[in-house]
C-alpha cells in the first residue's frame, strides 16, 4: 500500500502454513525486487490503486503465464479498514441470511468483527516499530485472510519488521539472471540446475525453506554471516557429527505446518505423531552436540576467517560457541513427546474422527471401553457360530453396512433353511446372497455401536487434550524448528564444501578493503562439468581502492557472462553463510547486485 505521499510503499506478508507474519517498506523502484524475494502465491491490493496495479503488471507480465501469482483486488473501504468479507467480492452473498446470524452462533459479521479485534490486538503490540504504511498493509492483509479463511487462523505473533538494511538487495532480473532459485529459461526449479538445486541437500522442509529464503535475501550483517560460517566450519571439521545429525534430521517432519494445522482444527493424529517424532529427534540432536562438545576430543577451533578485516587479528571466540548456542536453544519437551507416543498408535488414521487411533492402554477409560467392546465382539462371534450350527448354515455371517444397517447374511442355497423361521425376517435378496433381520443381533449390534461411539468420544477428548498441550508449547516447537532448519542448512553447506573443496571466505565490512578471489569457480557450471567428467577453468578476481572497475572483452560464448555471474555468486554464497568455490576469497560485504 502507498504510504503518506512520501514515495514509500507498505508491505505485509503472511505464510499461513507456518504462521510467519512480516511487514516492511518498499519503494516504487524496489517493489519488483521485494516481490522477487518474498515470492508470494497471492497478492492483495486495493482495486482502485492504479499505481500499485501498474507496478504489479510490470513485475509479473503476462508472458510469465502460470508463474504469475494470483491478485485479489478488494474495495478501497475494506482495504483501508482491514475488514474484508466474502460479500465484498460477491454481491449476491449479501443476501445470505447467515449474514445476520446471532453472535452467539459464532457466525456472521459480529463474529467476524470479534475475530478481527483479537488479531488487531496483536498488530497494536507491534505498532511502535511499524510505519503507518506497514500497519495499513498488515491490517488489510489480516482482514482479507480472516474473510477468506472464515476466521480460521493459525496463532499469529505480531508482525515482525523486515529491515532491508540488513539484507543484500537484488531485483527480480538479478535473481533470475543468477539462477538462484529458478532457471533463467523459466519454469520449475527442477527443470534445470540452479544454485538452490546444487546447494539443497537439506533433510527437512523447514531447512529447504530457510535456504531458499537466504538465497533471495543474503545478509549484510557481518556478525550474522560469521556465526553461520562458524556453524558450517564446525560441521566441515567434524564429519562424524555431521553425518550423525544428518541422519537424525531425516525423520523430522514439517512441524511448523503440523502445529498450524492443529491450531486451525485441520490436523489429525498423524500431525501429533510428526511433532512427537521431531521432539525425539531434537533430544537426540541436542545430546549429540553436547556429547561432542563435552568430549576431550572436541577441538577449540579458532577461525582465520573471523578476521573482521584483512589486517585484524582473529577473535578469541571459538567456533564451537555457536554450536553451544544452538544446543542450548533446542528444547526436547520430553514429557509432551512421551504423552503423544504413549497415546497414539503409529499407524493412526489422519482423521481424528476415525475409530481406534489411540492405543488401548493409553488411559484407564479407553482400556475399560475396549475391554467391554472385546467382550461384545466375542458374544457376536459366539452368536454367529451358534446359529451356523443350529441351522446348518456354514455361510451365515453377522454384518452391517451404513445403507442397510444390521443383517444376517447367508448364501442363496442356505436361505431356505431360514425362510420358514419366524425369528428371521428377510430384508434383501441379491444374486447370490440373502439378508435377514433378527432381534437378538439387532440388540447386540446396538450395544457394540454404543461402545464404539463412547470410545470415539473418549479418543476425541484425549486428542484435544494433546492438541491443546502442543499449542501451549507451540513457541518452543517453532523455535526448535528454526534451530533444526539452521543446522540442516549448515550441514548441507558443509557437505557441499567438503565434496567440492570450497573454502571459508574472509569478510570485511569496510568497502575500501580489497575484494579478491583466487581460483574462483561458478558453482552450478562446475557441477555440470564435473558430471560430464570435465574440469572448470578457475579464474581470479581482484578489486581494491585503486582498481574498482574491471573491463571484460572477448568473443561471443567466451565465458564473459559466466565470469560475471561467478563473481556475484561468490558474494551471494558468502553472505548467506556458505563456503565459496575458490582457493581463497577475501571479500567485503556487498549491499546490492544489479543486472
Amino acid at each position: 500500500v502507498p504510504a503518506a505521499g512520501d514515495g514509500e510503499l507498505g508491505l505485509a506478508w503472511l505464510d499461513l502454513a507456518t504462521g510467519d507474519f512480516m511487514a516492511g517498506s518498499s519503494t516504487v523502484d524496489a517493489l519488483s525486487a521485494d516481490l522477487a524475494r518474498i515470492r508470494p502465491q497471492e497478492i492483495v491490493v486495493d482495486r482502485d490503486d492504479a499505481q500499485v496495479l501498474g507496478l504489479l503488471e510490470a513485475a509479473y507480465p503476462p508472458s510469465l503465464g502460470a508463474a504469475r501469482p494470483a491478485v485479489a483486488k478488494i474495495g478501497a473501504e475494506q482495504f483501508a479498514s482491514g475488514r474484508y468479507l466474502a460479500a465484498d467480492a460477491d454481491p449476491a452473498a449479501e443476501l445470505d441470511p447467515a449474514a445476520d446470524a446471532d453472535p452467539a452462533t459464532e457466525s456472521g459479521p459480529a463474529a467476524a468483527d470479534a475475530a478481527y479485534r483479537v488479531d488487531t490486538e496483536h498488530l497494536v503490540l507491534a505498532a511502535s516499530e511499524l510505519s503507518a504504511g506497514e500497519q495499513r498493509a498488515a491490517r488489510a492483509l489480516l482482514g482479507y485472510v480472516q474473510g477468506t479463511q472464515l476466521g480460521l487462523l493459525p496463532p499469529l505473533q505480531p508482525p515482525r519488521r523486515y529491515a532491508q538494511a540488513g539484507h543484500m538487495r537484488m531485483g527480480a532480473a538479478t535473481i533470475q539472471s543468477l539462477e538462484l532459485v529458478r532457471p533463467i529459461t523459466g519454469g520449475d526449479a527442477r527443470s534445470a540446475p540452479t544454485l538452490l538445486t546444487e546447494l539443497d541437500s537439506t533433510r527437512t522442509s523447514a531447512g529447504a525453506r530457510l535456504l531458499a529464503e537466504r538465497l533471495t535475501a543474503p545478509s549484510t550483517s557481518l556478525d550474522i554471516i560469521e556465526q553461520r560460517l562458524d556453524l558450517v566450519e564446525f560441521f566441515c571439521t567434524q564429519p562424524r557429527v555431521r553425518s550423525r545429525i544428518h541422519e537424525q534430521l531425516e525423520s523430522v517432519g514439517d512441524v511448523e505446518r503440523a502445529v498450524n494445522k492443529l491450531s486451525l482444527n485441520c490436523g489429525g493424529p498423524h500431525d501429533l505423531l510428526a511433532i512427537a517424532g521431531a521432539l525425539r529427534q531434537v533430544a537426540k540432536i541436542k545430546r549429540t552436540l553436547r556429547d561432542h562438545l563435552k568430549s576431550s576430543e572436541a577441538p577449540r577451533l579458532r577461525t582465520a576467517a573471523r578476521k573482521r578485516t584483512l589486517a585484524e587479528a582473529p577473535s578469541d571466540r571459538p567456533v564451537s560457541e555457536v554450536v553451544h548456542d544452538k544446543a542450548r536453544a533446542l528444547q526436547a519437551l520430553a514429557p509432551l513427546a512421551r504423552a503423544i507416543s504413549a497415546a497414539i498408535r503409529d499407524d493412526a488414521e489422519r482423521d481424528p474422527r476415525a475409530f481406534g487411533f489411540l492405543k488401548r492402554d493409553c488411559c484407564a477409560a479407553v482400556t475399560r471401553l475396549h475391554a467391554d467392546l472385546a467382550h461384545k465382539e466375542r458374544e457376536r462371534a459366539q452368536l454367529q457360530e451358534r446359529w451356523q450350527l443350529a441351522h446348518a448354515c456354514a455361510s451365515l455371517r453377522l454384518d452391517s453396512i451404513p445403507a442397510l444397517g444390521h443383517f444376517v447374511e447367508v448364501s442363496k442355497r442356505d436361505a431356505v433353511r431360514l425362510d420358514g423361521l419366524g425369528e428371521f425376517r428377510m430384508i434383501q435378496s441379491l444374486k447370490s446372497k440373502v439378508r435377514f433381520e433378527h432381534a437378538e443381533w439387532t440388540y447386540l449390534l446396538s450395544e457394540i455401536e454404543l461402545l464404539r461411539g463412547r470410545i470415539q468420544t473418549e479418543e476425541l477428548r484425549v486428542f484435544e487434550e494433546l492438541r491443546d498441550r502442543v499449542l501451549a508449547a507451540s513457541t518452543a516447537i517453532r523455535t526448535n524448528s528454526r534451530v533444526l532448519a539452521a543446522l540442516d542448512v549448515a550441514i548441507a553447506s558443509a557437505a557441499m564444501a567438503a565434496a567440492r573443496q570450497y573454502t571459508r571466505p574472509r569478510l570485511s565490512a569496510a568497502p575500501t578493503q580489497p575484494h579478491c578471489i583466487e581460483n574462483g569457480r561458478h558453482p552450478v557450471v562446475e557441477a555440470q562439468l564435473l558430471a560430464a567428467n570435465r574440469q572448470y577453468v578457475a579464474n581470479d578476481c581482484a578489486f581494491d581502492a585503486q582498481s574498482r572497475v574491471l573491463l571484460l572483452t572477448g568473443p561471443n560464448m567466451g565465458g564473459k557472462s559466466t565470469y560475471l555471474r561467478q563473481i556475484a555468486l561468490t558474494s551471494v554464497l558468502a553472505q548467506i553463510g556458505c563456503f565459496v568455490p575458490a582457493d581463497r576469497a577475501h571479500l567485503h560485504i556487498v549491499d546490492a547486485i544489479y543486472s
